[in-house]
């Protein structure tokens, strides 16, 4: 199991560690900007470096540290996953169960959705949205009631037939982990995975609890200054309600990677790739983001949020593990894509070289048009642009070949374009090598 004590100027190899993560770090806090990060790194098992860089409160000057708490946001996930899987171990659900049989009181449209659908973001369930949910965001509200805040809310598509990131459906997950367990998510995290592995400061952050070196979350203003990013309500405990230290997460990915937490066989259906009813394979599994980075795959887990972005990148066959955690939501400089950057530096692996390739008219009109999650690609004079996000930016596209695409303005950003079996257009878009979600163009979706 990894050491929860810091690394020290003693420990093996933390000098040459600080080298390079020195600079990495610092680097994503000026160009970010982003006020405070933790790194931790562990090889086999053993913690080998972990440092915190800029502040963790802005407003008393307190420095980001080795014991700062952070959220975890959406990598609660892997552990609401890991929880169904324990369960479907005791042979308590099937994983191709529909939702209904175990929760009958959910609106009908939703009643035939898989778990399995649930655990890959494959229902067609939406995010959050809808009045009830705009009333309640502020809030302080159960799973239960949060779910039926959003009951109203129609599928996006046929279940198994597309992808698209749901919180409700973790929630609901987390409904069935309640449900079948007889207790609560918190308590169940807590005794089946926070005791048994040794995440010494890992809980549920409750925002009224007094949490020593717990950070402050940022976000930027239209000047690119700090502001107190916004609390949420309590809500979507099974879907980003963790928190605790990059120390608890190097241990977390250990347990699993060991097998400890899961058994193997959970282990390996949480690390496959989702498969779509129309011929696509996606490399996200339960809770876990696949990926490459060289000839490495990468098994990771990451959220953003209220001000926050983590990462944990796992690379099994380099016995490594990379933790972030920061306290600022930055466009370019998530807590993924610098975990990443600093796996690339231990492992040697060189920056893939960069191409800007000349695009037809033909090929650009074949690609443009306005995809699933809010994504669109616009032709403008020539030139291919990526509006990620409704309002958002329009990044110039760098053409690589074969469909492939960086994003010119955040190179660690690169955009694959897929056809399925029913001839639609997907875009993959990746991170730093990792899976970070995909979307079919809006007049072929299914």
């Amino acid at each position: 199991m990894v050491s929860s004590r810091p690394a020290t100027a003693g420990s093996p190899g933390v000098e040459n560690f600080e080298a390079f993560v020195g600079p990495i770090a610092q680097e994503a806090i000026r160009s970010g900007p982003i006020a405070g990060l933790t790194v931790g790194i562990s090889r086999a098992g053993r913690q080998v470096f972990i440092k915190g860089y800029g502040l963790a409160h802005l407003e008393n000057g307190v420095a980001a540290g080795a014991d700062t708490v952070y959220s975890f946001k959406s990598i609660t996930k892997s552990f609401t996953a890991a929880a169904i899987l324990q369960l479907r171990d005791q042979r308590k659900l099937d994983l191709d169960e529909k939702v209904g049989h175990l929760l009958p009181d959910l609106p009908a449209h939703w009643r035939l959705i898989t778990i399995r659908q649930l655990l890959t973001h494959t229902a067609g369930l939406p995010n959050y949205g809808g009045a009830l949910f705009r009333e309640n965001i502020g809030k302080d509200t159960t799973t239960a009631e949060w779910v039926r805040s959003m009951a109203d809310q129609p599928l996006l598509f046929e279940p198994g037939a597309g992808w698209s990131y749901s919180n409700l459906g973790y929630d609901i997950l987390g409904l069935i982990i309640e449900k079948l367990s007889g207790t609560s998510y918190a308590d169940y995290v807590s005794s089946h995975f926070v005791t048994p592995s040794g995440l010494e400061h890992t809980r549920v952050l409750d925002r009224e609890a007094i949490i020593p070196h717990r950070a402050r979350s940022y976000t930027l203003a239209s000047t690119q200054t700090f502001v107190n990013a916004r609390s949420w309500g309590t809500y979507g405990v099974p879907t980003g309600a963790l928190g605790g230290t990059a120390a608890d997460l190097l241990k977390w990915e250990y347990s699993i990677k060991q097998a400890t937490a899961l058994a193997l066989d959970a282990k390996r259906l949480m690390e496959t790739p989702a498969q779509l009813s129309t011929g696509i394979e996606l490399d996200y599994g339960f809770g876990t983001r696949l990926g490459m980075i060289g000839p490495h795959r990468i098994v990771a887990h990451s959220g953003d949020g209220e001000g926050w972005t983590s990462a944990a990148v796992r690379i099994d066959d380099a016995d490594l593990v990379v933790v972030v955690l920061t306290n600022t939501e930055s466009y370019a400089r998530h807590a993924q894509v610098i975990a990443c950057a600093i796996a690339r530096r231990i492992l040697s692996i060189s920056d893939p070289v960069i191409n800007d390739l000349a695009l037809t008219s033909a090929e650009q009109a074949g690609f443009a048009g306005k995809y699933g999650n809010g994504l669109e690609l616009l032709s403008q004079n020539g030139v291919l642009f990526a509006q990620l996000w409704p309002g958002g930016p329009r990044n110039r596209l760098l053409y690589q070949g074969k469909g492939t695409f960086v994003l010119d303005s955040a190179r660690d950003m690169m955009l694959n374009i897929q056809r399925d079996q029913r001839g639609a257009n997907w875009v993959v878009v990746r991170a730093g090598g990792v899976f970070a979600f995909a979307a079919a163009h809006e007049r072929e979706n299914p």
